[in-house]
Parts: structure tokens; C-alpha cells; sequence
């Protein structure tokens, strides 16, 4: 049996084990929208739990979209989960009305168990950099890429990276597809791996 919900479309899926329980994260829209097209500026973050990867629940979401003017107000998008110290950590993708959707930022939430997430105060804890990414610019691209973070643990020294969706500099307009890397993300010094992100340290892959 695989995983569908009659009223939402579904896709970008993550997952994360917590004893025998599977936890996904996608991302959803409501299909009473009519068409596809339309679902990415009305998207947020569903959860399912599975033992058997077979056999799904869906259970409360996980996010929706921020508070008017918030900078995630208009969606919430593609991310991935990490446990550290007993907490869990969400990286994810948001977008905003006043922009029109059309610039991508990352935001931090965490969690006790899985099931609740709270959004940190600091969001957006990552942009893209001019330094190295490219912005946005509507004579060159449709929009600002920096999304979908992948969230890792490097074992050598304990830090936590994030790979991103994103665009580089230089190069023909249709190929400057790049993976941004951002670090570190969590440090695993502190007692309570509290955000640690600093707007200097994103670095191009």
C-alpha cells in the first residue's frame, strides 16, 4: 500500500527512523486547487508514520505557512530532519507573498518527538549569498534557487553541514545549477544544540 491522500497532492518526500516508527515528511497541496500548476504557492509540510514502510498514518503536519509579512507567509517547501542530543532538527524551504514566491530562504524548526515543531525565532537562518550565489535576477532566471537543504553530520568532527538547490554566478543562464553547502548549522558543543548558523559561513560546494 503505498502512501496517498485523496484531498492533497503529494510529493518531495523525507524520512527519519525513531525506533520502529518511519516518520516522512512531504510536501502537500490540497487538490480542490484544480491544477498542479498551482500547488507550490500553496504548499506546507505533512507527516505519515510507518511501521512496515507499507502501511501508512497520516498524523498531524509538520508546518504551514508563517503569519502575513512572516518571511515564509506564502509556503513552506522541501526539507530533511536530524536527531542530536534528543531533539530533532527540521531544515526547510520557504517562500513569501511580497516577493511573489519568487526568492527561496531556509528556515530552522525543532522538536521534541517528531510530531510538534516549533519554528526558531532567527528564520531565516540562511540566504543566499551574493558572494557566491546568484540572486535574483528575472533577465537571467525565474527565480532566487536556495532550496531543499539536506542536513548532515560530519563524523570526523561532530559539525553539521547543509547541501542546497542553488545557482552560481557565472556560466550560460541554463546551466548554472550548483550545490550550495552552509556550516555549521547545529553545534554539537552546546548542551542544548542550540542554532548556531552564521551568516558568514556559507561556502560553495
Amino acid at each position: 500500500m503505498t502512501l496517498r491522500l485523496s484531498q492533497n497532492w503529494l510529493w518531495d518526500f523525507w524520512h527519519v527512523w525513531q525506533g520502529d516508527n518511519c516518520h516522512l515528511f512531504y510536501v502537500q497541496a490540497p487538490r480542490s486547487l484544480g491544477s498542479e500548476e498551482l500547488r507550490h504557492h500553496n504548499a506546507t509540510i505533512g507527516h505519515a508514520i510507518s511501521r512496515d514502510l507499507k502501511n501508512w498514518t497520516a498524523v498531524e503536519d509538520a508546518l504551514h505557512p508563517g503569519a502575513d509579512g512572516e518571511w515564509d507567509d506564502l509556503a513552506t517547501w522541501t526539507g530533511s530532519v536530524i536527531g542530536h542530543d534528543g531533539r530533532w532538527f527540521m531544515l526547510y524551504t520557504g517562500i513569501n507573498r511580497s516577493e511573489g514566491g519568487l526568492v527561496e530562504r531556509i528556515g530552522l524548526a525543532t522538536s521534541p518527538d517528531l510530531y510538534l515543531w516549533e519554528k526558531d525565532p532567527a528564520n531565516p537562518i540562511l540566504e543566499a549569498d551574493a558572494r557566491w550565489y546568484e540572486l535574483l535576477d528575472l533577465g537571467s532566471w525565474y527565480e532566487q534557487a536556495w532550496r531543499d537543504p539536506w542536513l548532515f553530520q560530519d563524523q570526523a568532527d561532530d559539525s553539521f553541514h547543509a547541501l542546497i538547490t542553488a545557482r552560481g554566478q557565472s556560466g550560460a543562464a541554463d546551466a548554472r545549477g550548483v550545490i550550495g553547502h552552509a556550516r555549521p548549522i547545529v553545534s554539537s558543543s552546546s548542551s542544548r544544540a542550540q542554532p548556531s548558523m552564521s551568516r558568514e559561513a556559507r561556502l560553495r560546494a
